[in-house]
């Protein structure tokens, strides 16, 4: 009997004749719809790395396969299978040709897995017309992260909350609602917030402790989604590089994405997750690390390397280099008060005894130990 891997990499063959078995779980199964895509793409990088790639003709092959468009979400399942693998195929083939545009030549590779912007600014509160906004900042009770807190005030235009990378920032809105911001995360609120709404737009992350109120939502709006709260504790990750969750610690939630009407409820412990290619998916999942964050520590339990480093490098500001990507899938655990520097972060990564870290500068080099 064929094991699951060969199976899905014969259904990826140009051509391939599907039993109505394999096409009902890719319309079912989202996680295996994101490893077809992988697969379909990295097939054609490597058979096309040597060669040039027609982007208008691969794009007007993905409008022309894409005909009615497909909800990710699959309200009709069974009618939609066939259009779904090929929607699938068209999806994947319009990624490959972005992704070929931007593709290095052999003599320009870089192998700078994550570089930080190096931003310098201070944390900030702005009006949409720029204007800087006068705030109230206490000292933090929280020994282990010494962070910002700061109370943000009313007023009638929107206020803008920017965190930088290497910065974080508790925010005290006017209901008493707490929004920890994690590095490059940018909050929006009104200058009325909560006299008539309790609406926010966040890019990055945040997690929310939201003060209850039955008769006013808290609703988290992103690029990809909206979420709805009474009161409740939660977080919301929505930076451009990587997939949306919401992630619920206590309470309840209500998700909608923002092509859908369909909302999707979740309970304490569980995440709803979007790919960057629109596919939804709702799992249990372990919140401390999110929780920890919250009370000033970086939490990591079996998590690849190269996530880590994504964070780490936004926290602290720096740039990492690794000339061996896979040794960026190593699956570590361990745990740092955020109050540590980075020389501390290097130490606690080289005691994995998995890989090599040292600072360079503003970069932190990866390489086999």
């Amino acid at each position: 009997m064929k094991d699951f891997k060969d199976e899905t990499l014969e259904m990826m063959e140009p051509g391939a004749a599907l039993t109505d078995a394999q096409l009902h779980r890719l319309d079912t199964d989202a996680e295996l719809l994101e490893d077809c895509e992988h697969v379909f793409m990295a097939s054609h990088l490597l058979s096309m790395e040597q060669g040039k790639v027609d982007v208008d003709a691969a794009l007007a092959s993905f409008h022309g396969m894409h005909g009615e468009r497909l909800s990710p979400e699959g309200d009709h399942p069974v009618r939609n299978r066939n259009s779904l693998f090929k929607y699938l195929l068209a999806a994947a083939a319009v990624a490959l040709a972005i992704i070929l545009i931007a593709w290095p030549r052999q003599e320009e590779k870089n192998d700078e897995f994550f570089a930080q912007e190096r931003l310098t600014e201070q944390i900030s509160i702005t009006t949409s017309d720029g204007n800087s906004v006068p705030v109230s900042v206490s000292a933090s009770s929280n020994k282990i992260d010494k962070k910002m807190v700061v109370a943000a005030i009313g007023g009638e235009e929107e206020h803008i909350v920017s965190v930088p990378y290497g910065k974080s920032l508790e925010l005290v809105l006017p209901d008493s609602t707490q929004v920890f911001l994690h590095p490059g995360s940018e909050l929006v609120y009104s200058g009325l917030y909560g006299k008539e709404a309790r609406n926010v737009k966040l890019k990055g992350e945040a997690y929310f402790v939201v003060t209850k109120n039955a008769r006013c939502p808290f609703v988290v709006t992103t690029a990809k989604s909206q979420t709805t709260v009474f009161g409740t504790e939660f977080d919301v990750t929505s930076y451009a590089d990587m997939p949306e969750r919401v992630t619920l610690v206590t309470g309840s939630v209500a998700v909608r994405m923002q092509n859908s009407e369909k909302q999707l409820e979740i309970v304490p412990g569980q995440q709803v997750s979007l790919s960057r290619m629109g596919y939804v998916r709702v799992e249990s999942v372990d919140v401390d690390p999110y929780t920890s964050w919250r009370d000033g520590f970086f939490y990591y339990d079996n998590m690849e390397l190269g996530d880590i480093l994504k964070e780490l490098s936004r926290s602290y500001n720096v740039s990492v280099e690794c000339h061996e990507p896979q040794l960026l899938g190593y699956h570590m655990r361990f745990i740092i008060p955020r109050n540590k520097d980075i020389h501390y972060v290097i130490e606690m990564i080289n005691r994995m005894q998995k890989v090599k870290a040292s600072l360079s500068g503003n970069t932190v080099v990866i390489s086999r130990d």
